[in-house]
């Protein structure tokens, strides 16, 4: 279903995928910390830790959105993360309540790993000194992932944060194109702190890269939201498979890898930001009310146009 991805587990409802490349970091942050553990292969429980602690933050936005009536069903690990395939109704305070549910996961999580941490420290002359650093790195990198989530630095949680309450005040594309704006500004600033700091680019490379990211993802949604909506009508050349009722224009969904904003059936299903395809996003008819992927709708259109020439 995702280039590169495969299926890990499913539960309540959510489908978990792990990216190949996602094994490259793990083996990145093992290598990194090696002389802290006298056994290399707590480097590596330590890595898978990380990861796991994203995962719990993105099933916060997934649970999230579903409380407010939304979509969620699919979240998928890569490198610089994870990301939970998300569709939010379109209104303020539900994006709000989606997007601030992933922080609030890690800010649960901060008296769970103070208090373990605390009690091994208590326990210590019977425990492995490797557990104490590990559940001690654990609670670390819990805070450090709570406040870089948070910084108003587009498309982080902090900067769709920014843009949800901006939208309480004003159009929803002028609060994306600001907090987009500030997000490109916010990424230029953490890049001059890392280098500042020392220890030049190689030192930094992959928090740069992170950066990089967030920074061209700000952008192409700064851009995005500055296009002009498609014009009211129908999508001619897609059909329901059940009554080959066409598709209203206009039904946008936001892509959760890079955050561009395009209608679904005129883009054929493939976001034009990031070239990701969403063909297994279920599209409910708003004549016959029957509930189909929309790659059934793409197929119906495709068998459609072939006959025309036919005849």
């Amino acid at each position: 279903m995702f280039r590169g991805a495969f299926r890990l587990f499913r539960i309540a409802g959510i489908t978990v995928y792990l990216h190949y490349t996602w094994f490259l970091a793990v083996l990145f942050f093992a290598q990194s910390p090696i002389e802290r553990y006298s056994r290399a292969w707590w480097n590596y429980a330590e890595a898978i830790g990380l990861f796991a602690i994203v995962l719990t933050h993105e099933f916060g936005h997934a649970l999230a959105t579903r409380s407010v009536g939304g979509k969620a069903d699919t979240i998928i690990l890569w490198p610089f993360g994870g990301i939970a395939f998300v569709n939010a109704p379109r209104r303020p305070l539900a994006t709000l309540w989606a997007i601030a549910a992933g922080p609030l996961v890690n800010v649960i999580l901060l008296p769970v790993f103070w208090g373990l941490t605390h009690l091994a420290l208590a326990h210590s002359a019977s425990l492995n000194p490797n557990l104490i650093k590990f559940l001690s790195a654990l609670e670390i990198m819990n805070i450090v992932l709570l406040v870089f989530n948070i910084l108003p630095i587009y498309p982080l949680d902090g900067g769709q944060i920014l843009s949800s309450i901006l939208w309480l005040f004003m159009k929803e594309m002028r609060a994306i194109r600001i907090a987009a704006g500030i997000g490109m500004l916010g990424s230029v600033a953490l890049v001059v702190f890392l280098l500042s700091r020392g220890g030049g680019v190689g030192s930094n490379i992959y928090s740069i890269l992170i950066i990089g990211f967030l920074f061209f993802s700000a952008r192409r949604a700064y851009m995005a939201a500055g296009q002009r909506p498609a014009p009211s009508g129908v999508v001619a050349n897609c059909h329901c498979p059940k009554c080959h009722n066409s598709p209203p224009t206009g039904l946008n969904i936001k892509c959760p890898e890079c955050n561009t904003q395009f209608d679904i059936f005129a883009a054929s299903a493939v976001c034009p930001g990031c070239g990701q395809r969403y063909t297994h996003v279920p599209i409910t008819c708003g004549n016959c009310h029957t509930t189909s992927p929309i790659a059934d709708w793409l197929t119906v259109a495709t068998v459609d146009a072939g006959a025309a020439k036919d005849q």
